[in-house]
């Protein structure tokens, strides 16, 4: 949904957000699934970018481009390359934050299993006291 309605009494479009960022959204959507079939893939059909995020680059590669874009935007062609540029950014953006949040679930579940790891220690020191 993009967020704009139909007020029935006055016949007038509104939106539900301040500036339709629900429209806005929606376009941000439907860009970076179009980006999918476009990027590079190696080896068994291994995308860069999978790549880069696991060898542990991600969050740099994704702010460094974050910058590139958005100093390059509106210094280039029209305002639709503009435009593309920004998208970009976001879609960066979101590739940044999901570094960061697999990073703390990797965190979580490393420090789950160190917990667990200490605790059957304790109980096969209490078994081997006994």
């Amino acid at each position: 949904e993009d967020g704009i309605r139909d007020d029935l009494v006055t016949g007038v479009q509104t939106c539900a957000l301040p500036i339709c960022e629900g429209k806005t959204l929606n376009k941000i959507r439907e860009y970076v699934e179009s980006t999918y079939s476009q990027h590079y893939t190696g080896q068994n059909d291994v995308q860069a970018l999978d790549a880069i995020i696991s060898s542990g680059n991600g969050l740099g590669f994704s702010v460094g481009n974050i910058q590139k874009y958005g100093f390059r935007c509106g210094k280039k062609g029209s305002r639709e390359d503009a435009r593309t540029d920004l998208l970009k950014t976001i879609h960066y953006s979101l590739i940044a934050l999901h570094v960061l949040d697999e990073e703390e679930a990797d965190e979580r579940t490393h420090n789950r299993l160190a917990a667990q790891r200490e605790a059957i220690e304790r109980e096969t020191e209490k078994i081997t006291k006994d």
